[in-house]
């Protein structure tokens, strides 16, 4: 998108890039290839749950996003890496901190936790 409006393009953007949910898992992705996190993007990535909240770190209503992400095995591991990451707030994955069988309200809880921290 960000390219296209540079080019002058903007009316090439496809609909579907335009919606506040594909934003998200874009930017959980952009965030999860950073060389700092995972490096690359997500083999596999999909929504949870989305929804509006207070949020008590900032102390206002927001809408947050719960994505469950999974990555090849890696690092002579037999097992896939599946981990969840919010966006909505600070986006970030609690690496090692979730399981593949949380509840997106077991995820808001730990997110928010950690932000509290």
């Amino acid at each position: 998108m960000h390219y296209l409006t540079e080019l002058g393009a903007k009316d090439r953007i496809p609909l579907k890039s335009k919606s506040d949910d594909f934003k998200a898992i874009a930017e959980m992705c952009q965030w999860l290839a950073h060389p700092n996190e995972m490096g690359s993007p997500p083999h596999d990535i999909r929504q949870v749950d989305a929804r509006e909240l207070f949020w008590l770190p900032t102390s206002d209503r927001r809408k947050l996003w719960v994505f469950r992400y999974e990555y090849p095995p890696r690092h002579s591991k037999t097992e896939p890496e599946i981990d969840h990451g919010l966006v909505g707030s600070v986006t970030f994955a609690l690496f090692g901190e979730s399981t593949p069988n949380l509840s997106a309200e077991q995820v808001y809880g730990l997110h928010c936790a950690w932000e509290l921290e």
